[in-house]
């Protein structure tokens, strides 16, 4: 182990490629957060026009969205970032999928049992 670090401590080109492959990572995350925080203000207004009499909640919904978002593309870039200085990020990922895997089956049961509390509404009246 030793010896390892001592021979990484001995190229500096490796340092270098990693410190520019994570000066990189960086770029592009403030890149695609500025486009999705653009995209999402300008779904935002398109929406504002075809419906004029929405609530006023829908702006805290669009901020809270961009704020979700920043915070996804964020993780991802921690992930990479780990990643191209050697550290073993396999479990990150499990556990990401994992967390998505839990998410997506509560709101199919939430969106399953709406669905059944609606229908039985319109099968009483």
């Amino acid at each position: 182990m030793l010896g390892t670090i001592q021979t990484i401590a001995n190229h500096p080109e490796w340092w270098m490629q990693r410190l520019l492959a994570s000066i990189l990572l960086i770029i592009g995350y403030w890149i695609i957060t500025r486009i999705l925080n653009r995209t999402i203000g300008r779904l935002h207004g398109l929406f504002k026009r075809i419906l004029p009499h929405s609530s006023p909640a829908s702006r805290s919904y669009a901020a809270i969205l961009q704020r979700v978002m920043r915070w996804a593309v964020g993780l991802l870039l921690l992930i990479f970032i780990l990643g191209a200085w050697g550290a073993n990020v396999s479990f990150l990922w499990t556990t990401a999928v994992g967390m998505l895997t839990i998410v997506g089956v509560g709101l199919l049961a939430t969106w399953t049992m709406v669905s059944n509390i609606t229908a039985r509404f319109f099968i009483w009246f």
